[in-house]
């Protein structure tokens, strides 16, 4: 029972760090959706200096193979919504999928 629970206390962490990365990324930053397989990896989005945020061998990763953002993550899928609204939608490892809104003009 302690196993499963750290597996599950653990993927929510990673994916907590996974969006709190991404969403510091639509907030600062001029964003170009790629939502697609590309080389091997599942390329999220281009930021404005062209860094590429992609998903490779289950980890997120920003810009180059090595600089690795947070493991055990399936795919993280961005739709935008209107100019300033963005959703996030992340599936773990462990099939957990995860949905938040990121920027302005959501409302429950």
């Amino acid at each position: 029972m302690n196993k499963e629970l750290n597996k599950s206390n653990s993927d929510v962490i990673n994916v907590n760090i996974a969006l709190d990365f991404i969403s510091d990324k639509i907030r600062t930053d001029r964003i170009q959706l790629i939502n697609s397989y590309k080389n091997n990896r599942i390329e999220i989005f281009k930021t404005s200096d062209g860094s590429v945020l992609y998903i490779k061998n289950g980890i997120l990763r920003f810009k180059v193979d090595s600089q690795q953002i947070v493991p055990d993550i399936e795919y993280a899928y961005i739709e935008k919504i209107t100019d300033r609204l963005y959703k996030v939608t992340i599936k773990s490892n462990i099939d957990n999928i995860y949905t938040c809104f990121v920027g302005e003009g959501y409302e429950k």
